[in-house]
């Protein structure tokens, strides 16, 4: 098994790789916004072990937009490379036979790479900025900001009504995620998290700005 492992992210490696010309230009990645939540609702809780895994890198940003990343390379967002694996143009994570290792690009790994990938620099066309939190559904994006620079990322994985009975019960988008790095903003744990309010969340970290982003397929 381990094998089978390692020999699909060498291919996954060389693959890439060969793309480096594609690399500078924003795309339009295809998406099935249903397999990209369903992969993160089931992994919310546990580690898929044909990735790696930053959660114990908390000073570096934890295993959130790695999390984030597996699920909507799931759903359908292609790798890209480039030469340079700090630019916002390439986005990868691949088993490096040589060092034994995984290599990934920090927009892959880092919050703050891969909100500068999709939000400011737009390398992602199918992706849309929204300010309404309750338009986001089930596989859209939202991130925790501070001073402009995004340090959590998460995925929307479902969506709680608000029942007609009850006018004061909380509702919206439900929200899955992995840790993240050390946050003073926020008294929410840094625990991996399934299916919770993003409204809770927001409320949890008053000092952060929340910024969302519909993922449209």
């Amino acid at each position: 098994m381990r094998k089978d492992i390692l020999k699909i992210f060498a291919i996954s490696l060389s693959m890439i790789t060969s793309c480096v010309a594609m690399a500078d230009a924003p795309r339009y990645s295809p998406y099935n916004s249903s397999m990209a939540s369903n992969y993160a609702y089931q992994w919310a809780l546990s580690k898929n072990p044909q990735y790696p895994d930053f959660s114990a890198n908390t000073l570096q940003g934890g295993d959130c937009t790695n999390f984030v990343s597996q699920a909507l390379h799931t759903g359908g967002w292609q790798y890209t490379a480039s030469r340079d694996d700090k630019s916002t143009n390439t986005w990868y994570v691949a088993w490096n036979n040589a060092k034994r290792a995984f290599t990934n690009s920090q927009t892959w790994s880092t919050a703050a790479g891969f909100y500068r990938r999709i939000i400011n620099d737009k390398y992602e066309k199918s992706v849309l900025p929204t300010s309404d939190l309750y338009s986001l559904r089930p596989g859209d994006i939202a991130f925790l900001t501070s001073g402009g620079k995004s340090h959590h990322t998460m995925i929307v994985t479902g969506y709680q009504e608000k029942p007609w009975w009850n006018p004061f019960a909380s509702y919206g988008p439900l929200v899955s995620y992995h840790n993240g790095g050390v946050n003073p903003n926020t008294n929410m744990p840094n625990l991996p998290q399934q299916n919770i309010l993003l409204t809770e969340v927001i409320a949890r970290s008053p000092n952060d700005t929340p910024v969302f982003a519909k993922v449209r397929s």
